[in-house]
């Protein structure tokens, strides 16, 4: 099993895994480190780790699955995101898009949201200025993003992918409030 820290052929950053184990106990509402693969599938796409559907397939239906299980998905996805352009750009835009939306646009707001979150200053005429030349009704398909990026020559650098950091923290922080926080991707139970 993959671990936090491995070699020098890991290619899920130490954040990632940061990342991806806080939500992953967060789901583990019984603590038995174990969650559903559907779970884990939702988990992975959130923090834009697209893994193959066929890894869920191959699953037995009443199976769970531990973190190591799920490090390992992200793992495989981030060693195939050091080799495709597409893939980065791919994974980038699903983190962007942000609340987990199943319409696959970037809204103005949400990239705004997201950039103020990461404490990335953005003036409001620039993202206005990109959502008219590449967006639609203020909305960015993914093809629009690729091709945002595409036409600024500014890819992310090979073999980096984009954490999703301050995803677990605002969970932990919501579902410490007087509001019972449950994300729309998220197991119910």
């Amino acid at each position: 099993a993959w671990e936090v820290g491995m070699g020098p052929r890991s290619f899920l950053s130490d954040p990632q895994a940061r990342e991806v184990t806080a939500i992953f106990q967060f789901l583990d509402r019984d603590h038995d480190g174990h969650i559903s693969p559907d779970a884990a599938l939702k988990l992975c796409e959130r923090l834009g780790f697209n893994v193959d559907r066929e890894d869920l397939k191959r699953q037995p239906a009443h199976s769970l699955l531990c973190l190591a299980d799920v490090l390992g998905w992200c793992e495989s996805y981030a060693a195939a995101c050091h080799e495709s352009e597409e893939l980065q750009l791919g994974q980038l835009f699903s983190l962007l898009q942000g609340g987990g939306s199943s319409q696959q646009v970037i809204t103005r707001s949400a990239l705004q949201n997201y950039l103020t979150s990461e404490a990335h200053p953005c003036d409001p005429d620039v993202l206005g200025a990109l959502f008219d030349e590449f967006g639609e009704d203020g909305v960015l398909t993914c093809e629009q993003f690729k091709q945002f990026f595409r036409q600024q020559g500014a890819l992310p650098p090979a073999g980096v992918t984009p954490a999703a950091h301050g995803h677990a923290a605002r969970l932990r922080q919501q579902s410490s409030s007087s509001v019972r926080f449950q994300p729309s991707w998220a197991p119910s139970g």
